[in-house]
């Protein structure tokens, strides 16, 4: 695998590295710099039930990794409100479903589930 120089990541974005480019970039924890740490950058797309999953198998993660994600949409009541809720993750995978806002915010109120088509952002932080 190539190397880049964090330069080089700034001119071209994370979404323009080729696939297997690597660069260095220190991560830090309440002990200070945590080593080998890995950082997967992918998308999903939701089902018809709201779920979502990614394959995190090519990171090679030693640890099982912690997983962020986020709902993405081009309606901005949906992206602003919607929330991507990670369900399960281990070595190699990751999944979850993504819940829409109720209109009306009163205790007891059901789960809303997203539908299909819509775009989850996922990032998994790990050794």
């Amino acid at each position: 695998m190539a190397q880049r120089k964090p330069v080089a990541l700034l001119a071209t974005g994370l979404a323009e590295m080729p696939a297997g480019d690597t660069i260095p970039i220190p991560a830090y924890g309440a002990s200070g710099v945590v080593a080998a740490c890995k950082l997967w950058i992918g998308e999903a797309s939701t089902t018809s039930t709201g779920a979502w999953s990614v394959d995190l198998s090519q990171a090679g993660f030693t640890a099982v990794p912690k997983i962020l994600a986020s709902a993405l949409s081009a309606d901005t009541t949906i992206a602003n409100s919607a929330v991507a809720i990670t369900t399960g993750r281990t070595l190699v995978a990751a999944s979850g479903f993504v819940n829409l806002p109720n209109t009306i915010a009163i205790g007891g109120m059901p789960e809303k589930r997203a539908g299909a088509g819509l775009t989850v952002s996922v990032l998994a932080i790990g050794p």
